[in-house]
């Protein structure tokens, strides 16, 4: 049986080209993805990497950081634990391979570092994008690989939007999302898209579970530290009442069901999921 070598392991690795079946997948050591079909491991210490990974070159340019090469790394290069690295596309913690710059402590997950960016300009996407930054057009070549979207979390399927500056991936419908709108559930005052960064960001004041780091804040609901007291999360702020025209729109809740308060009926102008807080 050939044996092959590989950067991240001491050991040597043998070729398996066996398709794997639902529950009898393993995880791969560089992308952290499950692995399908062909691989490399050591079955004696449970290392195992798939084929995408183990032809990963050892040095790429890539086209979010064109200053200087990326080096493979088979683990965080940052001494402390506190200290292990967030993509700077996508902003999850870095687990498994990355692709790293040492003079920029500019680090790069295997997953967004496959991705790919159009050879034709997507003017007209440009065109329609209300995100105050840049954004990168991309996509990817490998299907097994999920990329979700930082603001709705929701699976991309499409054109794969980066933003270096919010080191946020979005899809198309979020790259179009308004900056300022007002809403019925707070109607005092507009509402601003804010990116909390990972600290301070809390729950939704709709749906009081869904904390995401982006949400529109009320500027004049402010409390301590230049936080913001009022939350609404994307998903809850697509709801609109079914009838407009009405400057209230409150129902009663059905006799069989005992929720104290007023409820308003919606329609979501999204496409987003969303669960009943009761089952």
């Amino acid at each position: 049986m050939e044996k092959f070598e590989n950067f991240s392991h001491r050991h040597y690795l043998t070729l398996d080209q066996k398709e794997r079946k639902e529950g009898d997948q393993m995880t791969c050591y560089g992308c952290t993805n499950k692995i399908w079909s062909d691989f490399y491991g050591c079955t004696h210490c449970k290392h195992y990497i798939c084929k995408s990974c183990f032809g990963l070159p050892p040095e790429m340019l890539h086209p979010f950081h064109k200053e200087h090469p990326l080096t493979l790394l088979a683990e965080s290069p940052y001494k402390e634990a506190s200290a292990s690295p967030y993509c700077h596309a996508c902003r999850v913690k870095c687990e498994g391979f990355i692709f790293h710059c040492s003079e920029c402590k500019f680090d790069l997950d295997v997953n967004c570092a496959t991705l790919l960016m159009p050879t034709t300009n997507n003017n007209k996407a440009s065109e329609q994008q209300t995100h105050p930054h840049a954004l990168i057009p991309c996509y990817t070549k490998y299907k097994q690989i999920e990329f979700l979207c930082c603001v709705s979390k929701q699976s991309i399927n499409g054109t794969i939007y980066v933003c270096l500056s919010c080191r946020a991936i979005v899809d198309e419908s979020c790259s179009q999302l308004p900056q300022q709108i007002t809403h019925h559930i707070h109607p005092r005052r507009t509402l601003t898209l804010t990116n909390y960064g990972v600290k301070y960001f809390k729950s939704c004041k709709a749906c009081g579970v869904s904390k995401n780091r982006f949400c529109y804040t009320c500027s004049g609901c402010s409390e301590c530290f230049g936080r913001f007291k009022f939350h609404l999360d994307v998903r809850c702020a697509s709801l609109i009442p079914k009838n407009q025209l009405q400057e209230e729109v409150v129902v009663q809740a059905p006799a069989s069901f005992t929720h104290p308060h007023g409820l308003i009926p919606c329609d979501s102008k999204g496409f987003f999921n969303f669960s009943c807080s009761a089952c």
